[in-house]
Parts: C-alpha cells; sequence; structure tokens
C-alpha cells in the first residue's frame, strides 16, 4: 500500500466510528478498534473510571451508553497522520451534538480523540483511542424534530 492508501485507509476508519457513533451502533463503533484496543477518557465522561480494554469491552461500553441516548450528530475531521511502517499516530477533531433519551437538554461536545493505530489482518485499526474534551455545553432551547 502506499502512503496516500495507509492515510485514506485511517481516515475512513475514523469516519466509519463517527458514522456507527451517529446511528448508535455500538457493535460497529467497537469494530474500530483492534481487538486489544485502549479507549481512554469517554468512561470518565458517562461517570465510570479507567479505560476500556478490549474491543468486546468498548461494544459493551457503548452497547451501556448508546441505550440512554436518543440521538447523536457526530461531525469529525482527521487532522496530521503520521505513518510509521505498520503503526501510526493521528488527531481527530470532534464536534458532537447529543441528547440523553427524555433529557431536556441538547449536548454539544467540542474536543478531539488523539490515536494510534495498527495494521491488523483486518486493516488498519485503533490501538488507543485517548478522548479530549474542550468544551461541553447544554442548551436548554426547544428542539424542533423531522421524521
Amino acid at each position: 500500500m502506499t502512503k496516500a492508501a495507509d492515510i485514506l485507509s485511517i481516515h475512513q476508519l475514523c469516519a466509519a466510528y463517527s458514522e456507527a457513533a451517529s446511528r448508535l451502533d455500538p457493535d460497529a463503533a467497537a469494530a474500530v478498534f483492534a481487538e486489544d484496543g485502549i479507549l481512554s477518557g469517554f468512561a470518565a465522561m458517562v461517570g465510570k473510571e479507567g479505560d476500556t480494554v478490549g474491543r468486546s469491552s468498548i461494544a459493551s461500553l457503548f452497547r451501556e451508553v448508546f441505550g440512554t441516548i436518543e440521538f447523536i450528530h457526530q461531525l469529525t475531521q482527521p487532522a496530521l497522520t503520521e505513518l510509521n511502517g505498520d503503526r501510526a499516530t493521528g488527531r481527530t477533531l470532534i464536534h458532537e451534538n447529543m441528547r440523553f433519551a427524555g433529557a431536556p437538554r441538547l449536548i454539544v461536545f467540542l474536543g478531539h480523540s488523539d490515536e494510534e493505530f495498527v495494521r491488523t489482518a483486518e486493516g488498519w485499526r485503533i490501538s488507543h483511542r485517548r478522548l479530549v474534551p474542550k468544551a461541553i455545553i447544554q442548551s436548554s432551547a426547544e428542539l424542533t424534530r423531522f421524521g
């Protein structure tokens, strides 16, 4: 694979995560992680401690959290990606709008994630993702629903 193809594959992987989160699909969101992948920072945002280690544990955490959410609309943009053989690092900028089921507030998350990637037999996967919040905004503005 060429460097450009590797970077495109990594960016597509990040887009697949964002799309899965926006569909509230915990298994598809976890599938972007390596089998022994690590998710840091997400558990703390939902009142739990520590890192979540392993694809199946990540899927379980997503299943639990996504089950409490009415909707997520996550917009992401990959920033610089650095390749080093079968490993890579990168940063993804995140703007997410979401609302918990039955809650009166819209929550806006602004931040980024720092990622480490590994090439596996499945293709590129996230080996470690660190979620870094910059701002969380809660709005009680009325929401208009479509569909």
